[in-house]
């Protein structure tokens, strides 16, 4: 730690490498004419300690909020094209990239999944998911457990005869455990409407493994698409069906999903013309046993022109963070915005912006919570004269307020960056995932950035006695003398 121009106290981070950054950030809001005092932090705490003597003012941040190594390319298969990535990230730090392979096994679209162990390197290659490979198998989504058992889910053509027609698109799911060894030696069928179609599959697994699977029914409701899901327990068994929208006029389709560690959902999705002009985003909320938790309620407060894509992430606390895709909100074709909710699905504050830059589109959000009430947001933003689109992302602490400003992920930049998702473990460290294109040599390929935990005031920095200070730290660190030994 050291003091730049003026006596402001400022922090730097200082990685394996040795090297610090060369313009440290400043750590103090205002200038401060305080002395400081060093402490020496365990590399196993995940908090930094800054103490302003003589006062005292104290100020606890989160370290990191840097790239680990460079971005990774996941598909091991390059021919034609690897797409519509997924990530899961357990809270140790463990992670999966799951995706759709074209003609890899001879015969259409089928899904593909790569783990990785906390350090970012493969556990093992690529791995074949689902066992029917006729037709096309597409659009998967994954979570994950405590246990790092790995629930996948995608849509498929069925052929099950209902007595009045056959199913086009039917809703798979399959569980893998830590080493990519299948738990059942077969997909299982998540729908039980067999009639239309079910398509646009997600899931959202419980620490416990409880899971809930949601997709896009053509026709169920009488009117158009409708948003219908399933809960099943730990074992894979069927709790309940249910239909998320209360609203059915017209298409309901798009859906997103988030589960909290102790099994409370919220769903949200698009629905078409319910918040007065074109597409809006409606979502509904859901104990841990599936019962309806208040009502249906429209998440976007801007209603002009289309709003879609949506995206949800949820915190242990219930609170919930919203992102969606807006036209013509910011003046420049799309944008992203968000808003936030308490546990009882009160808004907190107003709907936000989420992208800084507003040139072209900035489409498809995809959101994670992060460490201490933080959330995390990325998407594909589209380059200055309608030129390809690369992978950005932005960090808000959890009151809202953005950190930092918005930063772009992908390192090559030639040719579209797409479909970013983003999952983050128990201390908020973070990948995000997409595709790029012509970047494996051939068509579309599956890319990964890590990251490290991102900076977040703890508690903000307040003027405490030093008595009650020094309590704090024989607790947390030790500090070193001038003599260089080192004193309780």
């Amino acid at each position: 730690m050291r003091e730049l121009s003026g006596s402001g106290i400022y922090g730097n981070r200082i990685p394996k490498s040795g090297s610090s950054r060369a313009e440290p950030p400043r750590i103090t809001r205002e200038k401060t004419p305080f002395r400081t005092r060093r402490f020496a932090v365990s590399p196993s705490l995940s908090l930094l300690i800054v103490l302003v003597c003589t006062a005292c003012l104290v100020l606890a941040l989160s370290i990191g909020g840097s790239p680990i190594g460079s971005e990774l390319q996941v598909n091991v298969t390059t021919a034609a094209d690897q797409g519509a990535p997924s990530v899961a990230m357990t809270s140790g730090g463990e992670f999966a990239v799951v995706w759709e392979s074209y003609g890899q096994d001879g015969d259409g679209y089928d899904i593909y999944a790569r783990q990785y162990d906390s350090t970012g390197t493969p556990i093992a290659t690529e791995f074949g998911v689902n066992i029917n490979t006729t037709g096309d198998q597409r659009y998967p989504c994954a979570d994950t457990d405590s246990d790092s058992n790995l629930m996948i889910v995608w849509q498929s053509p069925g052929d099950y005869w209902d007595g009045v027609g056959y199913s086009t698109l039917g809703v798979y799911i399959l569980r893998f455990d830590s080493s990519g060894t299948s738990w059942n030696p077969s997909e299982q069928l998540a729908n039980d409407q067999m009639a239309g179609d079910q398509f646009e599959p997600v899931i959202a697994v419980a620490s416990n493994s409880k899971h809930v699977a949601v997709w896009t029914d053509s026709g169920q409701d009488g009117s158009g698409n409708g948003v219908f899901g399933k809960l099943f327990n730990q074992m894979g068994g069927r709790i309940l069906n249910f239909q998320a929208n209360t609203y059915i006029t017209g298409s309901q389709s798009q859906p997103a999903i988030a589960m909290s560690d102790a099994g409370d959902f919220v769903v949200m999705w698009n629905s078409y013309a319910q918040d007065g002009d074109e597409g809006g985003i409606c979502g509904q909320r859901f104990s841990s046993g599936g019962s309806v938790r208040g009502s249906e309620f429209l998440v976007n407060t801007h209603t002009s022109d289309d709003q879609n894509s949506p995206a949800v992430a949820i915190h242990s606390s219930g609170t919930f963070m919203a992102a969606w895709s807006s036209y013509g909100q910011d003046g420049d074709g799309y944008g992203i915005f968000g808003q936030r909710y308490d546990d009882a699905g009160t808004r907190l504050g107003s709907e936000f912006q989420v992208n800084t830059h507003i040139i072209g589109d900035q489409v498809k959000p995809s959101v994670s919570p992060g460490s201490n009430g933080s959330f995390l947001a990325t998407w594909s933003s589209q380059g200055p004269g309608g030129n390809g689109f690369d992978v950005y992302a932005q960090q808000f602490d959890s009151d809202g307020s953005p950190i930092g400003s918005e930063f772009k992920v992908n390192s090559y930049v030639s040719g579209d960056q797409m479909d970013a998702v983003i999952s983050a473990d128990s201390l908020g460290n973070y990948v995000i995932a997409w595709s790029s294109a012509d970047q494996d040599g051939d068509g579309l390929g599956i890319f990964c950035q890590r990251y490290d935990t991102v900076a977040i005031p703890e508690f903000g920095e307040a003027l405490v006695p030093v008595t009650v200070t020094l309590l704090v730290f024989v607790v947390l660190m030790k500090r070193r003398s001038k003599k260089g030994k080192t004193e309780s």
